[in-house]
């Protein structure tokens, strides 16, 4: 039971990394076929496109969200080694937590703040291609609710030890 239970585990870590990697490259696949299509159609067809550039900064917009959650789930985000590392294990590992939980707040935070936010402009549309911002930002409590289950995540790893204090 406790091997079939490790194994669903498994699979939706493996899933959501699947996911958050393909679409991460397809975003900036995005933003470069359309930067390009972008720059022919305006210089060699002198009839530049009118979305497009929407479009690009959209993408970049969920890819810079969506990268935070990459850089969670690496533990990759910038961080004081010098202050952690200056104390005894044991106490740098109790540090290590206090700091999880202050970002896990922040987290919670930003998840319900961005709610409230994709909530307020349902009603606001874009000026060029009409998408609604709202649905737009759902980006920001999505990616922070990613983001929440990556730290937890790392956070049961560093307390039950297979992980250490980075």
């Amino acid at each position: 039971m406790e091997k079939k239970e490790q194994s669903r585990a498994f699979s939706f870590w493996k899933i959501s990394d699947a996911v958050l990697n393909v679409s991460t490259v397809l975003l900036l696949a995005n933003v470069l076929i359309l930067m390009l299509l972008q720059i022919v159609m305006r210089y060699v067809f002198n009839n530049p496109l009118t979305w497009s550039e929407e479009i690009a900064r959209l993408s970049l917009f969920w890819m810079a969200f969506l990268g935070a959650v990459i850089a969670v789930r690496e533990k990759s985000h910038l961080c004081v080694d010098l202050v952690v590392h200056a104390f005894p294990e044991k106490l740098s590992k109790i540090v290590t937590i206090i700091t999880d939980l202050l970002v896990l707040a922040f987290l919670v935070g930003l998840c319900v703040w961005g709610i409230k936010y994709c909530q307020m402009n349902m009603i606001a549309k874009s000026l060029v291609t009409g998408l609604v911002k709202g649905k737009v930002y759902t980006v920001i409590p999505i990616s922070a609710a990613w983001m929440i289950l990556y730290h937890l995540r790392n956070m049961v790893n560093l307390l039950t030890g297979k992980d250490k204090v980075s």
